[in-house]
């Protein structure tokens, strides 16, 4: 696998879309700023845009449960 081998990333990205509710907002928030720090260094190829707008949501509905440390 290349780091930089975009179908790879975006079916990983799918995968935790798909799947959140399986991850405490810790890890969560770890995937989040992994998909981030990935996407910095090729913005147009790796563009996970979607998936931080469908993650939002649950986050911070997550957050507002109090099960976890922010």
């Amino acid at each position: 696998m290349q780091i930089d081998d975009a179908e790879v990333w975006n079916s990983l990205a799918s995968y935790v879309a798909q799947r959140y509710e399986n991850f405490d907002t810790r890890n969560l928030s770890n995937i989040v700023y992994s998909f981030y720090k990935i996407s910095a260094s090729q913005p147009i190829l790796l563009n996970f845009d979607i998936l931080f707008q469908e993650l939002e949501l649950p986050i911070i509905m997550k957050l507002d449960q109090g099960d976890s440390d922010p």
